[in-house]
């Protein structure tokens, strides 16, 4: 549940930095020019890009399929014994 509320935030945080990265480079064609939308809208667009590959990544790899068993850590299967 924290993991679901971490990655909505971060999809949160993403999307308004993507909107204010848009409104920064719409600014660059009408005279109130924003740069500080721009490079805020980058960076925390660029920052929560990141965090949130990276979190998806790892929250899909804990999940594993029921159907597939793990050896045990000492197995040696495969390789002859002396």
């Amino acid at each position: 549940m924290r993991r679901l509320a971490y990655i909505s935030t971060l999809l949160a945080v993403w999307i308004a930095g993507m909107l204010a990265l848009m409104l920064g480079m719409d600014s660059l064609w009408h005279p109130p020019f924003s740069p500080q939308a721009l490079f805020a809208g980058g960076y925390w667009a660029a920052l929560s890009s990141v965090a949130l590959a990276e979190e998806l990544v790892e929250w899909l790899s804990q999940k594993t399929p029921k159907s597939v068993v793990l050896l045990p850590p000492r197995c040696h299967a495969g390789l002859a014994h002396h």
